[in-house]
C-alpha cells in the first residue's frame, strides 16, 4: 500500500479540501462511464450536505455506489443510502447501486456482488471515499475474518459489531480504485490513524488494503 498523509489543523479545513475533492470527482466531464464510491460517517456526510446545497451538478456518466450499508429500511437514519438519497437527486445522480433492504442480508450482498461486477472491471473506477473507524475498521470490514470470507467476492454480508446486520464490499472492490482518500476527524480517531500510518497490518484497513495503488489518509485531529 502506498500511503499519502495529510494532516489538517481543524476539521473545518478538511471538510473544505473534501468538498473540492468531491465536487470535481462528480462534475468532471465523463466522456465515458465512471464509478465513485462513498462512505457513510459524520464528516463525509457534512460534506454530502454541502455540496448538495452548493447547487452543483453531477457529470453524465458518473456512478455512484456505497463501500457499505446497514441492512434496515431506507428511511431509517441508520440507513446510509436514504441519508444519501437527497444529495445524489440533487446532485442529478442517475446511476447508484445501494443496498435491496427488502431481502435478507445474504440475498442483498449477493445482490450487490453482482451489481459491483458491472462497474468494477467494466469502467474507470477513479476516486472511492473511506471512513476510518477508531477501531481500525474500513467500510463493514470489521474484522480479518470479514477479510477472509469476501475473497473470491465483491461484496459479502456481515454481522456487525453494533449487532446490526450489514452489507460490504470487499478488499477487491476497494483496491480497484486509482485513488482513495479517507476523511478521519477527531482525536479519538489518532490511534487508528497512526496504525494506518506505521503499522498497517494491526488493523483491518491496513489488511484489506495492501494491494490498493494509492491511499490517501486526511486527518483532522480537532
Amino acid at each position: 500500500m502506498n500511503l499519502i498523509y495529510r494532516e489538517f489543523t481543524a476539521r473545518a479545513e478538511l471538510e473544505a479540501a473534501a468538498l473540492a475533492l468531491l465536487r470535481e470527482a462528480l462534475a468532471a466531464p465523463a466522456p465515458a462511464p465512471r464509478a465513485l464510491m462513498l462512505t457513510g460517517g459524520s464528516t463525509p456526510f457534512g460534506v454530502y450536505t454541502t455540496l448538495a446545497a452548493s447547487g452543483a451538478r453531477a457529470a453524465d456518466g458518473v456512478h455512484v455506489f456505497l463501500s457499505d450499508d446497514r441492512h434496515v429500511p431506507l428511511a431509517s437514519p441508520d440507513s446510509n443510502y436514504g441519508r444519501l438519497r437527497p444529495t445524489l437527486d440533487a446532485l442529478g445522480v442517475e446511476n447508484r447501486l445501494f443496498i435491496d433492504p427488502a431481502v435478507p442480508p445474504a440475498v442483498a450482498a449477493e445482490r450487490y456482488d453482482r451489481a459491483l461486477g458491472g462497474i468494477i472491471g467494466e469502467m474507470a473506477f477513479p476516486l472511492g471515499i473511506l471512513g476510518l473507524g477508531a477501531d481500525g475498521h474500513l467500510a463493514a470490514l470489521f474484522s480479518p475474518a470479514h477479510l477472509t470470507d469476501g475473497e473470491g467476492h465483491r461484496a459479502i454480508a456481515v454481522k456487525r459489531p453494533d449487532g446490526m446486520n450489514g452489507v460490504s464490499a470487499t478488499p477487491a472492490v476497494l483496491c480497484a480504485a486509482q485513488r482513495l482518500v479517507f476523511w478521519v476527524a477527531g482525536p479519538g480517531k489518532r490511534q487508528a490513524v497512526d496504525a494506518l500510518r506505521y503499522q498497517p497490518s494491526r488493523i483491518p484497513a491496513g489488511l484489506a488494503l495492501d494491494a490498493a495503488p494509492l491511499v490517501e489518509l486526511w486527518y483532522a485531529p480537532s
